[in-house]
């Protein structure tokens, strides 16, 4: 439960999205609002004018609001931009606040070993990849990793 997924926007307000993930088959579609400042701001030329400057907005979603139940997978999300001036800037996944909770059921256990076990020697980008197990942020999924979850093992999630 809580923040999966990180939506960021550049833009005027009252920009929105259709978003989807594949755990259902992209059957059930959310929409989604960035309403919340970052304090960053975007410089953009258009058509050989500018520059114009937009905050950077995000949205943070909860795959819950999409029916996906804890410890499920989801391998895509898709974004459809509503409107004109909708400028996508990416969706990133966050991470835990118990980050060897790698199958997000509230405590550090067996299971998560499996999920490990089954991301070991995975990189963004291939079918294996799973975010969560990237215990280290490295962007790869290793032995490193796996002491990070070791270390936790047994333990209770705050």
């Amino acid at each position: 439960p809580g923040p999966d997924l990180l939506l960021l926007d550049a833009g005027g307000t009252g920009n929105q999205y259709i978003v989807w993930t594949s755990y259902n088959n992209f059957n059930f579609p959310i929409l989604v609002f960035p309403t919340i400042d970052t304090s960053e701001d975007r410089t953009y030329f258009y058509g050989g004018t500018g520059p114009f400057t937009f905050d950077v907005k995000a949205a943070v979603l909860d795959l819950s609001q999409f029916g996906v139940p804890a410890g499920a997978t989801v391998s895509q999300v898709r974004v459809f931009t509503e409107g004109g001036s909708c400028d996508l800037l990416g969706v990133g996944v966050l991470l835990s606040t118990c980050p060897p909770d790698i199958d997000g059921n509230g405590t550090v256990s067996l299971s998560d070993a499996a999920a490990l076990v089954a991301a070991l020697g995975s990189t963004p980008g291939q079918p294996s990849w799973n975010p969560h197990a990237d215990l280290n942020a490295d962007g790869s999924v290793d032995l490193r990793d796996y002491a990070v979850f070791q270390a936790e093992l047994g333990g209770a999630c705050p």
